[in-house]
């Protein structure tokens, strides 16, 4: 299991990933992970998009669809952090 995870953290993406995240705001998210690992892991923002200037950490829900716990405390922190977040509101094409 440790080969998958080593494999993966030299793919393309990821190694991208860690050049663009600043250095003490990683070792926010992977401290406050491994606090609790069970726990804080549920509710992390569905997505990571960045470009060469900004990185943004991404909650999408449906347009009535309300956040979990685990999720609002994800977002406190990263706001606490002045770690750029949203939550986007998507509608389902009918």
């Amino acid at each position: 299991k440790s080969a998958n995870c080593i494999e993966f953290f030299k793919t393309p993406i990821v190694q991208e990933f860690l050049t663009k995240i600043k250095p003490a705001i990683f070792a926010k998210i992977v401290y406050r992970i491994a606090q609790n690992v069970g726990e804080n892991r549920a509710g992390t923002p569905d997505f990571i998009i960045w470009n060469n200037k900004t990185m943004i950490f991404v909650e999408v829900k449906r347009e009535k669809e309300t956040l979990r716990e685990g999720q609002i405390v994800w977002l406190e922190f990263l706001i606490k952090n002045n770690i750029p977040c949203l939550v986007t509101r998507v509608k389902g094409m009918n």
